[in-house]
């Protein structure tokens, strides 16, 4: 599977590959986010240079490039693909000795400190619900740094009567 999954990719341009790897939607289709530690560990166990090649298109310099640089950018990134982007970020550094990923994975984890974890679909805040998605726009994406307010939420969910 990984290297059907390289070969896929190999095939995509640099820009194909970054649209479908930046979950920018509200409610993300491409939940990509524990492929790259996976293919880590897969490497470790192989030892297989293409795998390694493959896990590494997973660690987005949009996201783990800013963590690296020690840019907070957390806020309204959606939380269930990013967090084990982190994760893989701290595996990369342990199978590659890439230090600057033990940096993005320390950073990130700073970036988190002053967050909630991620609320679920309908435990976000319903003043932020979307008919589209039928979800909130709050749904398992993190909020500002110390600014908890609206993910403290009780469960709160709005009902749609028709």
């Amino acid at each position: 599977m990984a290297h059907y999954i390289g070969r896929r990719f190999a095939r995509l341009g640099r820009w194909n590959i970054d649209n479908i790897l930046r979950p920018v939607r509200l409610n993300p289709l491409n939940e990509y986010g524990g492929l790259g530690d996976t293919l880590y560990s897969l490497y470790e166990l192989t030892g297989d240079h293409d795998v390694l090649a493959t896990a590494q298109l997973f660690d987005r310099d949009y996201f783990t490039g800013n963590l690296i640089r020690g840019v907070d950018m957390l806020e309204d990134l959606h939380a269930n693909t990013h967090l084990p982007v982190m994760i893989a970020a701290l595996h990369r550094c342990r199978v590659t000795g890439d230090d600057q990923y033990l940096a993005a994975a320390e950073n990130g984890y700073d970036c988190l400190l002053g967050r909630t974890f991620a609320n679920g679909s309908n435990s976000s805040r319903a003043e932020h619900y979307t008919l589209h998605y039928g979800v909130s726009d709050r749904a398992e994406h993190w909020g500002p740094y110390e600014d908890l307010s609206k993910s403290l939420t009780g469960g709160e969910r709005i009902l749609l009567r028709a």
